[in-house]
């Protein structure tokens, strides 16, 4: 009976929000996932069943409790617990068990374990939680083949529910393509690789909480968080939301906060470092406050110089030492500074030392407009600095006009692609406003606005309304949209952006 009571207050709970709610734009119902979700919900209608009936064996014991238990009877309601524990750990926290086995690298195993463990089932995505499972499991494990690669690929290729997980599941499968192909020694593939991967991950983040489980949400910040750390990106992780930071991610961002940010970090910072055990986060942690600054000349050109080798080599510097790197080329080879490095026959020839100054910012040019640094901030511009602007200015502006007029051509023809490419494309175009408003600043970011809110909208709009559906997608869009809109003080389109969020925040 007080089950009965118990169903009927929350139906009448679910009746009085849905009143509250009317005339309010709401998301449109998601839709049902297939045979995995039934079978999942089945499973749970099972499990309460059994539980329910275990719960009442118990009690019955303990109300004849006067009168002697046989030995049978206290394993009969032994079985019963352990067995319903094990079905409610398969159906409520199975992600958690499989990411720890996942850290003891076994793909295949915690793959099938997924698939009978129903991994993902409020969106259905049962194939790409297995293989990001898989994907992570070969990542701990630190090596990685092709066949296995191959392998998990052709299973993604299986997936019909294109959301969140699926596209984290393809952007960590990028990442470790990237590493096996960095092994081979084809660096520039390995570095486009390793760019899409970073995109299509940060598109995720836009995902709504219907869009991806949490537990995916959390690894994506949390692995974002780390390659921003390993290449000396401090403060990404601020932009997290607190319930999706993964112990490890609020490590990271509180030793940030202490360092940089002058905030102050939280109490349980050195409890939760020390449970993780991690030897990089210890010696992050005991990294001095201060970097002594160079002694001489000769050892800012030293510093410069090798930052220089490994730009130039497809390595990442961090964008204060790109700032720095430029700072004293402009200085060091300025011919008119009197310790220039420059030898008398270049300096004294004009033309001579533009083709010196031309060479070394076409080649910094490059890795500079891929890495990102903040150009704009720069307090004054040599001969160097001045031609990398101007070049990386060219380069960006450049890619981003070719970037909307291939939307405009999407729109134009109702060109619809595979999930992946569109995700890929959604991912790629937002990069491109981010590293223009990163590398020129928000002024030259402001003149590109009108046109990326309009085309980028358009394609939001393309995957929300045609088929096939993707309205995930298309809700990451207007995310990213809306949360620009208001820097740039938009008015219309901080309202626009924020009704298409909502109606775009269920699933397909």
């Amino acid at each position: 009976m007080s089950a009965i009571i118990g169903v009927i207050v929350i139906f009448a709970i679910r009746a009085l929000l849905a009143y509250s709610q009317r005339g309010k734009v709401q998301p449109p119902p998601s839709k049902s996932h297939g045979g995995r979700s039934l079978v999942w919900g089945l499973l749970v209608l099972v499990w309460i069943g059994f539980a329910i009936y275990t719960l009442a064996t118990i009690l019955a014991v303990l109300v004849d409790g006067l009168e002697p238990v046989s030995a049978t009877t206290l394993l009969s309601a032994a079985w019963k617990i352990v067995l319903a524990g094990a079905v409610a750990a398969m159906l409520f926290s199975a992600w958690p068990l499989l990411r720890a086995l996942a850290r003891r690298g076994h793909p295949k195993v915690v793959y099938y374990l997924a698939h009978i463990a129903l991994v993902c089932p409020s969106t259905g995505e049962t194939y790409s939680g297995a293989c990001l499972l898989a994907l992570l499991a070969l990542a701990h494990r630190g090596s990685v083949t092709k066949d296995e690669l191959e392998w998990i690929r052709t299973r993604l290729h299986k997936e019909t529910h294109h959301f969140g997980t699926y596209a984290t599941a393809r952007g960590l499968h990028l990442a470790l393509q990237a590493r096996l192909t960095a092994n081979e020694k084809r660096t520039s593939d390995a570095e486009e690789q390793w760019q899409q991967a970073r995109f299509l991950l940060g598109t995720v983040t836009y995902v709504s909480e219907r869009g991806a489980p949490k537990p995916v949400r959390q690894l994506v910040w949390e692995l974002l968080g780390l390659e921003d750390a390993s290449l000396g990106r401090w403060g990404s992780l601020e932009a997290a939301p607190e319930k999706q930071l993964t112990p490890l991610a609020r490590v990271l961002r509180d030793w940030v906060r202490d360092r940089f940010l002058n905030k102050p970090a939280s109490p349980d910072v050195e409890r939760r470092r020390r449970r993780l055990a991690s030897p990089i986060l210890d010696d992050l942690f005991q990294r001095p406050r201060e970097v002594p600054p160079p002694e001489s000349p000769a050892e800012v050109w030293s510093r410069a110089r090798r930052n220089f080798v490994t730009l130039v080599r497809g390595g990442s510097i961090g964008p204060r030492h790109v700032l720095n790197l430029l700072a004293t080329f402009d200085l060091l080879l300025h011919p008119k500074f009197e310790d220039t490095l420059l030898p008398p026959a270049v300096r004294e020839d004009e033309e001579l030392t533009n083709l010196v100054h031309d060479d070394i910012a076409k080649a910094l040019t490059g890795p500079i407009a891929r890495e990102g640094a903040p150009l704009f901030a720069m307090n004054a511009y040599g001969p160097i600095s001045a031609r990398v602007y101007q070049q990386v200015e060219t380069m960006l502006l450049g890619e981003m006009e070719r970037a909307l007029l291939a939307l405009q051509e999407r729109a134009n023809t109702g060109l619809r692609q595979h999930a992946f490419r569109e995700w890929m494309e959604a991912s790629y175009v937002r990069s491109v406003f981010r590293r223009v408003e990163m590398a020129l600043g928000p002024d030259v970011a402001a003149r590109v606005w009108p046109d990326y809110v309009l085309w980028y909208g358009n394609f939001g709009v393309q995957l929300s309304e045609t088929a096939p559906h993707r309205r995930v997608l298309a809700h990451t869009i207007f995310k990213a949209l809306s949360g620009d809109a208001a820097r740039f003080d938009d008015e219309a389109n901080v309202k626009q952006q924020a009704h298409n969020v909502i109606v775009t925040s269920g699933l397909d």
